[in-house]
């Protein structure tokens, strides 16, 4: 707690906070079980696929059981980690980063620099929503939008999704990701 640092005697790992959560999620990553019957029940209470919460990173953390998933900075490394929790007094779950760490934004680590643009969207589950409806939708000539099976032929073909934590959290860094890039802020209100 004094100066940031942490250094494992069991595993010989050391490093700052940064390099813990990034060496966290890892180990909890490559730990995850995608075909649990808890991860299962996840995808469906959530409607997305099981690949869809695989490739946004969701992971089984080593030392509390939770769901967590990683933000990342504008550089696209993870900077912080998300908890799954209940919250106290309501009916409801949130995703909640670490106490005292920057915000970061989700998928960013799937962003194809080639793709001419961006769909941000305003929270973790509608960037999940957004990219499994992006991979599953093609515009089509007639301009109605239509289901496709062919990941090449969707609207993900040419389109980066990511998302924000909530709709009053944007680092200016951020920006400089979106430069010279046709950007569609995708937030609820």
């Amino acid at each position: 707690p004094s100066d940031g640092q942490y250094d494992c005697k069991l595993c010989m790992v050391k490093g700052n906070v940064y390099g813990f959560i990034r060496t966290l999620y890892t180990k909890s990553l490559e730990a995850t079980d995608y075909s649990n019957l808890e991860m299962k029940q996840l995808a469906a209470d959530r409607r997305l696929s099981i690949r869809t919460l695989k490739d946004w990173g969701l992971a089984k953390s080593l030392t509390t059981g939770g769901w967590i998933i990683p933000g990342y900075n504008a550089d696209g490394k993870v900077n912080n980690l998300y908890r799954y929790v209940h919250v106290r007094g309501e009916n409801r779950w949130a995703w909640y980063g670490t106490t005292g760490m920057k915000h970061g934004l989700f998928g960013l680590d799937m962003v194809d620099k080639k793709k001419s643009e961006y769909w941000v969207c305003e929270g973790l589950w509608d960037g999940m929503v957004a990219y499994e409806v992006g991979r599953q939708t093609k515009l089509k000539d007639n301009g109605e939008y239509g289901f496709t099976g062919n990941e090449d032929a969707s609207l993900y073909a040419d389109r980066n999704i990511i998302a924000v934590p909530s709709a009053s959290v944007f680092d200016e860094k951020w920006a400089t990701i979106l430069t010279g890039k046709a950007v569609r802020l995708l937030y609820d209100n």
